[in-house]
């Protein structure tokens, strides 16, 4: 699925440092099989032994980093930055969750203006709100469900690397 999504953005061929990339997690670490649950695979860990490992990988990798944005969808890229700034933004302000709401709005919004440029007949107008208020909803859900758990355990958020 990893190799797929990258493949859709324009990358198939570095799909592991991408992974990386968007992770901030070696592509080993988020494959492993050792940890059965992909959430704790992907968790960030906050120490300077990690930010120390990241930032040598960066050095390391820093040509093919170059090629992965080079050839990457500009608007992916865009969406990339803007999670970049919201992450550090809502990471600050102790709100972790919302800002996929708020950005999957737009991004719903964006898609439904294109896609009734191209076919704007009734089927192709209630197909595009189902499909906008069905993520929606799922967003809403999970941000319920986010508050629920964060109230028994507080994670630390670390903040965002802002380049």
């Amino acid at each position: 699925m990893i190799k797929q999504a990258a493949t859709d953005l324009g990358v198939g061929d570095m799909h592991s440092l991408l992974a990386a990339m968007v992770s901030r997690k070696n592509f080993a670490d988020i494959m492993s099989n050792q940890e059965k649950d992909y959430n704790k695979r992907l968790e960030l860990s906050n120490t300077q032994e990690e930010r120390d490992r990241l930032q040598a990988y960066a050095k390391q990798y820093s040509r093919e980093i170059t090629l992965v944005l080079h050839q990457i969808n500009k608007d992916v890229m865009l969406l990339f930055k803007t999670n970049d700034f919201l992450s550090s933004i809502t990471s600050r302000l102790g709100d972790p969750v919302k800002k996929y709401e708020i950005m999957a709005k737009y991004c719903l919004e964006e898609v439904e203006q294109q896609e009734l440029k191209r076919k704007n007949d009734a089927a192709s107008r209630v197909k595009l709100w189902w499909q906008k208020t069905s993520t929606l909803v799922g967003f809403q859900l999970y941000g319920l469900y986010y508050s629920c758990i964060s109230m028994f355990k507080r994670s630390e958020l670390p903040d965002q690397v802002l380049l």
